[in-house]
């Protein structure tokens, strides 16, 4: 096994993780198209709405913290999902014929701590999140004459969140490992450790940068 991710970083993605769904879940309840038990079990559409705006206030306020409680992971963060380069198309392509025949091709090579596709997943539900957060922020305090203004923003929000929800559930899909390529994956942020074997296979690069006691060995 391989450490992957901290305790804190951990907990982190759990409080976050949890946070997210209550917020994605209540929000579907507001447009309409959440099954009537799930919609009762919140409090009808009252307590949907107070859940939706008093976890996403939660959410908003984590968002905060979390530069400030932690700048040197905050900035590592956003630097590793900013980074891209030209040869992250050729990995696209390279781990697409790879996923289908694993056994007949080499595993290809990047050199970040996610792969060109998690980063870009992860950077799109960051600003999403940020939209939303903006967003449901202004709308309770926007004056109700400004109706241009509020409708601009209500059609922004459900936008972004469509949007999220979708980012989100590509996130869930692979972060569970039901993937062929991905097997094995949720224990990083499960227990913060991952095999080597996994490591290897989505992460090459950070892989191989890791302390000479966790660097790849032949089997």
């Amino acid at each position: 096994m391989i450490r992957r991710h901290s305790s804190l970083t951990v907990g982190t993605h759990a409080t976050v993780g949890l946070l997210v769904i209550v917020v994605a879940v209540t929000g579907l309840g507001l447009l309409g198209v959440l099954p009537t038990p799930l919609l009762r079990a919140f409090g009808g559409h009252a307590g949907v709405r107070a859940w939706h705006y008093w976890t996403g206030i939660a959410l908003t306020c984590v968002f905060v913290v979390i530069p400030i409680a932690a700048p040197q992971q905050a900035w590592q963060f956003v630097r590793d999902v900013s980074r891209y380069r030209v040869s992250d198309l050729a990995w696209l392509l390279n781990f697409m014929r790879f996923s289908v025949a694993q056994a007949r091709r080499p595993v290809p090579a990047h050199a970040g701590r996610f792969d060109p596709v998690q980063r870009a997943i992860f950077a799109l539900m960051t600003i999403a999140l940020a939209v939303l957060a903006v967003t449901g922020v202004a709308l309770p305090l926007i004056p109700p004459s400004a109706r241009a203004l509020v409708g601009a923003c209500v059609r922004i929000h459900d936008a972004t969140g469509w949007a999220f929800i979708g980012l989100l559930g590509l996130h869930i899909v692979a972060g569970s490992g039901v993937l062929p390529t991905h097997r094995g994956v949720a224990l990083a942020m499960a227990t913060g450790r991952v095999s080597l074997r996994v490591a290897q296979r989505l992460w090459p690069g950070w892989t191989a940068r890791q302390p000479d006691e966790h660097a790849p060995r032949s089997d």
